[in-house]
């Protein structure tokens, strides 16, 4: 009988040992992709001329973004991965609003990440606290440059 317990405690260290990174990786995919429709969602408010509210948005997307991104040991290619996840669910979002095609599953895929964003903030937030300026730095740079994009001048 222990013989057994022994070898179903490999095999389960084993198990979790192979599960543990794509764990890892999915919980960073899943807050690129939140935070994409999030900002996606935020340059349709600044098409519809709310500034304060886009700014509000990216920021809210970005930290919950950075304070994951932060918060542990990633690879490049994590990174990478989790970057182009970021990008496709924005342009999702800005897609579907310019073709009007912003359907109800969209909305409600984009609110449930307000709360997956928010449970970022708040597991990262001695990250966040411990990164401020750089993180407030890199936020800042991110919403100016999606305003020279998508700003009332293009």
């Amino acid at each position: 009988m222990e013989h057994k317990t022994a070898m179903a405690c490999i095999g389960l260290v084993a198990l979790l040992g192979i599960t543990a990174p794509q764990v890892h990786a999915e919980s960073l995919q899943k807050t690129a992709r939140c935070s994409g429709l999030l900002i996606g969602q935020a340059i349709g408010d600044l098409y519809f001329d709310d500034e304060a509210v886009f700014r509000d948005g990216v920021t809210l997307a970005l930290l919950g973004y950075y304070g994951t991104l932060n918060a542990d040991d990633y690879t490049e290619a994590e990174i990478s991965n989790a970057d182009r996840v970021l990008n496709e669910a924005t342009d999702f979002v800005i897609s579907a609003i310019n073709e009007n095609n912003y359907s109800i599953e969209t909305f409600e895929e984009t609110r449930r990440c307000y709360t997956t964003i928010a449970m970022s903030i708040y597991e990262n937030r001695a990250v966040l606290a411990e990164n401020k300026a750089e993180i407030d730095d890199a936020v800042e740079v991110s919403v100016n440059a999606l305003l020279d994009t998508f700003g009332e001048d293009q």
